[in-house]
């Protein structure tokens, strides 16, 4: 249940994860590499997937998004698994559901989170589930946007030194 929340519903869909277009990718290109190592040197093979409007190639920058993504969304989801360990009274596991539920934004729970949940628990569960249902690199790429108009409206009332 716990991996079926991390990879998530499809790619268009309101579900948190990893999405299972970019798990297809991953599979696609770990397969490939496979055949590679074990072909001739002349081997070649487009590797392609469907979407809404018919078939796209995976290519280079396509396969490097869908790792980077995944990556740091399992960091991500370690990061939180970690912290909620530090702040409930629950096991691994549980904690590993709970914020897998929160990061995909599924909504079930083992019974750590509720009204007389920790604070900390709270904050955290929510931080999880606002980057699983924004995406976390928009979320990151909005906090970065935010800091460079702080850094502008900061210089613009600086005042030079005479």
């Amino acid at each position: 249940m716990i991996i079926l929340m991390l990879i998530g519903g499809g790619i268009g869909s309101t579900a948190g994860g990893i999405k299972l277009t970019r798990v297809y990718i991953i599979i696609r290109m770990l397969i490939d590499n496979v055949i590679k190592k074990n072909s001739s040197d002349r081997y070649v093979n487009r590797l392609h997937y469907y979407r809404a409007y018919g078939k796209s190639i995976i290519d280079e920058a396509t396969s490097r998004d869908a790792f980077y993504f995944a990556g740091t969304y399992l960091i991500i989801y370690i990061t939180g698994v970690l912290a909620l360990t530090l702040t409930t009274n629950g096991t691994l596991t549980e904690t590993m559901f709970e914020f897998a539920s929160s990061l995909g934004t599924v909504g079930l729970s083992v019974g750590l989170t509720g009204p007389a949940a920790n604070p900390a628990t709270l904050i955290i569960e929510i931080f999880g589930m606002i980057l699983g249902r924004l995406e976390i690199f928009a979320v990151i790429m909005g906090i970065y946007a935010i800091f460079q108009q702080i850094k502008i409206k900061y210089k613009k009332w600086e005042r030079p030194c005479h």
